[in-house]
């Protein structure tokens, strides 16, 4: 180690530091390596802007469904989602539910306006993980 830079080992040391403060949530997503993540980004009239493998469906104003085929997961699939953009307010997101059966996996997205509360359409992006 005597042969690196000054930087480099400032750089090591961070990261050093930081991998020992991960979040047991990371501790997860280390151990399910090979298992891919899926991803996507919905426009706010439900249509797929980026990512494949799932379908959509804008089912009333701030409410959307994503679609995986069950046979995707080997596991509990874990949802985030992101409200992205502003569409008339600043939008909050919420995962209302999460079904697996019949052969599909459905995510319930909703979207609401923070200043009162209404449901509103929006674009959002989303990261589905599976927890062991």
């Amino acid at each position: 180690m005597r042969y690196l830079s000054g930087s480099l080992m400032a750089i090591l040391a961070a990261a050093t530091l930081a991998s020992s403060a991960l979040p047991a949530s990371a501790v997860v997503i280390r151990e399910n390596r090979g298992l891919a993540p899926r991803a996507g980004y919905v426009n706010s009239n439900g249509t797929i802007a980026f990512g494949t493998g799932f379908t959509v469906s804008h089912t009333g104003t701030g409410q959307y469904t994503i679609t995986y085929p069950q046979s995707d997961f080997t596991y509990f699939p874990a949802m985030g989602v992101t409200a992205f953009g502003l569409n008339g307010g600043l939008p909050i997101a919420n995962l209302n539910g999460v079904s697996c059966g019949n052969g599909k996996c459905k995510f319930m997205v909703g979207l609401y306006n923070s200043s009162n509360g209404s449901a509103m359409d929006n674009g959002f992006d989303f990261v589905i993980i599976e927890a062991k």
